[in-house]
């Protein structure tokens, strides 16, 4: 097991069982039987975790290489605070997790962009991750999310979980002054028909429709399918 309290990192020297290996810089764990992260090579820049047995993590604390993490299917209950805390270069994150429906513990942290933007998220586990582009959070149980996580310039995909449309969410409104052209529906469950249309054309039907339902947000460069309890 990787943990945070090894004092030094144990480097396997061939692919761990249950995981396949490409050079070593990329590494597939497929497989349901995998209950714990097999020591690995430091020099791992890609980790693919998906339908395996795995309950929890500890932090990958001798993955430094590391650019690529998706951790999908599994049967995790939380990721540690410190999960990332030694994965400076991460750059890609996918989290699609069955039991993922909120973060903890508000946070600030910079991405890498034209324009350096911060981001306020829940989770203290993303605050070290200043080179991370795009955060993969769709197909989970997420019913909202902070204000402040769609001003970053970074790839942001959030479709496909039951977005919770109340109050909570009013702040999205200000959106509609920025890019407007680039947040768009591409299908909806909505009564009001809104494909292919902006949030901008979406917000005047909302209103023309005296509705007070508030309109989940379509990520940038992202298409996707939305609904809304």
């Amino acid at each position: 097991m990787i943990s945070s309290t090894v004092p030094h990192c144990v480097v396997s020297k061939s692919c761990p069982t249950g995981c396949h290996c490409f050079s070593r810089t990329n590494m597939f764990c497929l497989q349901e039987t995998i209950n714990e992260i097999p020591d690995m090579p430091t020099s791992v820049k890609e980790l693919i975790l998906v339908n395996s047995d795995l309950t929890s993590l500890s932090a990958f604390s001798c993955l430094f290489s590391l650019q690529l993490l998706k951790l999908a299917t599994n049967e995790l209950k939380e990721l540690p605070f410190d999960l990332l805390k030694k994965t400076q270069r991460l750059a890609k994150l996918y989290l699609f997790l069955k039991t993922l429906s909120r973060f903890f513990q508000a946070l600030c942290f910079t991405v890498r962009s034209n324009s350096p933007t911060h981001w306020c998220l829940d989770g203290h586990m993303l605050q070290d991750l200043h080179m991370l582009e795009q955060l993969h959070l769709f197909q989970n149980k997420l019913h909202t999310v902070p204000n402040g996580i769609f001003l970053a310039a970074a790839v942001l995909p959030l479709h496909d979980n039951p977005w919770l449309c109340d109050c909570c969410l009013q702040y999205r409104q200000d959106l509609l002054s920025l890019n407007p052209e680039q947040l768009v529906y591409y299908k909806d469950l909505l009564p009001l028909q809104l494909f292919h249309e902006t949030l901008t054309m979406a917000n005047e039907k909302r209103k023309l429709s005296n509705t007070e339902t508030l309109l989940p947000l379509m990520s940038n460069k992202e298409k996707g399918c939305w609904s809304c309890d």
